[in-house]
């Protein structure tokens, strides 16, 4: 596993965990997260930080919306 350093609004992975062709960052692309957040701006910062990582990742702000979208994408 792979630590991160975070501080309140951005995560950064050591320089040199894992890279172009690694097969762990291949296996983003057929995964998605869906991030619960309410705050707006933890919220938006989260979600660019998944997007930058190469994660496919949806944004909701409540935990009704974040149920109706699990049962509508399974």
């Amino acid at each position: 596993m792979i630590e991160a350093e975070c501080t309140r609004y951005r995560c950064e992975r050591p320089a040199g965990a894992g890279g172009a062709g690694n097969p762990s960052n291949d296996a983003r692309l057929d995964m998605r997260v869906l991030l619960v957040e309410d705050d707006p701006m933890i919220g938006a910062a989260v979600h660019a930080a998944l997007r930058d990582a190469a994660y496919a990742a949806d944004w909701v702000r409540d935990g009704r919306v974040a149920l109706d979208t699990l049962a509508i994408q399974h």
